[in-house]
């Protein structure tokens, strides 16, 4: 109906008329089809049951993506740490996942998925998802099965092909890696199990299965990403000694702030990121104690003030932390170190100012009640003030 009304706008009644003649012949051909007016299938609301295919439903989509897509990294032999076979990486985040998926590629909407990823047989691919089962394999080619029953945002969804291992940590978690980056890679990041029990331990239940990390080739040119049970991770947080895996309480602690309540629109990046950083403190805090914590805090701190330096000062819009991306902008340009380290200062400013038991167990409740859906910094402030904060608080805050 909408469709027919900016056709109308826009080229006149008489063309609307048309288009809207053609969609009554062809709903009488559907209506036709299903079986008359009087079949179950031609109400509006259907009523499918427990016996029936949901895809009696649904439209099946077949199309194909270019080696070009923006979401797909494609490296070399020579790219990577085995030096032998390819390799290839997605990143959705932002809004890359449209040039490979045929989905609404915005972070406030949420979707399941499932996929079946054929590949040759000598690698392995895994994805942001559970696996269904072992690989089938014929010939040359092995075909491996994964599927996410929590709705994520479509940026949430990622893909990684190439040879690697699996090396288990826990019940729960491990590592992939390729077979020349396992062993120090198992040793570097071997205490994820700690870390899930501490983040359950502080803000809830891990809503997600598995908690795998898949160390990327040295080509990998990101920190990390919070792709849901498999955090990707970059190979420079290898130091040795453990003294760098604030990257994996940063990305785990993704899997309440920005996977289980999300950006609505990426004006509210802060939503995700911000959250994730005071999370990644606290996280540290507990295995680590406050003394690293906060040596970890005032580092952030300093990075803050250089990213509001170089955003052109305090007073700049872009240093708040409810971004005004318009459609010119990509959303990649409000990704700046504000969005974290800000963020996570305006949250450490709300516990100082309620005690940290309130905060903690209003933000256990916060994720609980908005679990698996978007958020936005308007929906934020309304709930905070209507769940924790007094007037007097608020106006203390400065979000009276």
């Amino acid at each position: 109906y909408f469709e027919n009304r900016i056709m109308e706008a826009l080229y006149g009644k008489r063309r609307a008329d048309m288009e809207a003649d053609l969609a009554w012949t062809d709903m009488l051909a559907a209506v036709k089809g299903a079986g008359g007016p009087a079949a179950k299938d031609t109400q509006l609301h259907l009523d499918l049951d427990a016996s029936r295919d949901p895809d009696d439903g649904m439209t099946q989509i077949a199309y194909a993506s270019s080696p070009d897509a923006k979401a797909l990294q494609w490296l070399t032999p020579a790219q990577t740490a085995g030096k032998t076979q390819p390799f290839l990486f997605s990143q959705g985040e932002a809004i890359l996942n449209r040039s490979w998926i045929p989905t609404q590629d915005s972070p406030g909407i949420r979707q399941t998925w499932e996929a079946k990823i054929a590949v040759p047989k000598q690698l392995t691919a895994v994805m942001s998802g559970l696996s269904s089962g072992k690989p089938t394999c014929a010939a040359d080619r092995c075909t491996f099965q994964y599927k996410m029953d929590k709705p994520v945002a479509p940026y949430l969804i990622a893909l990684a092909v190439g040879d690697i291992a699996f090396k288990s940590t826990g019940p729960r978690t491990g590592i992939w890696a390729e077979p020349a980056t396992l062993p120090k890679a198992a040793y570097e990041f071997g205490e994820l199990e700690k870390f899930v029990a501490a983040a359950e331990g502080l803000y809830g239940p891990y809503r997600w299965g598995r908690y795998d990390v898949l160390v990327l080739p040295p080509s990998f040119p990101f920190g990390g990403m919070e792709n849901p049970t498999l955090t990707f991770a970059t190979p420079t947080a290898i130091a040795g000694d453990r003294s760098l895996v604030s990257l994996i309480a940063h990305e785990l602690a993704h899997s309440w702030s920005g996977n289980l309540v999300t950006n609505a629109t990426w004006d509210d990046f802060w939503l995700n990121e911000g959250f994730t950083s005071y999370f990644e403190n606290r996280i540290m805090e507990a295995l680590y104690g406050k003394r690293r914590a906060d040596m970890e805090a005032d580092l952030a701190w300093t990075d803050m003030l250089a990213a509001v330096k170089e955003a052109g000062g305090p007073a700049a819009k872009d240093t708040q932390l409810h971004l005004d991306l318009d459609a010119a902008r990509d959303p990649d340009d409000g990704m700046t170190q504000i969005a974290y380290d800000k963020g996570a200062a305006f949250l450490r400013t709300i516990e100082k100012q309620v005690g940290r038991a309130r905060w903690d167990a209003y933000l256990r409740s916060y994720f609980d009640r908005h679990a698996f859906q978007p958020q936005t910094s308007a929906g934020f402030l309304a709930d905070l003030k209507s769940k924790l904060l007094t007037p007097a608080e608020a106006k203390t805050i400065g979000v009276d």
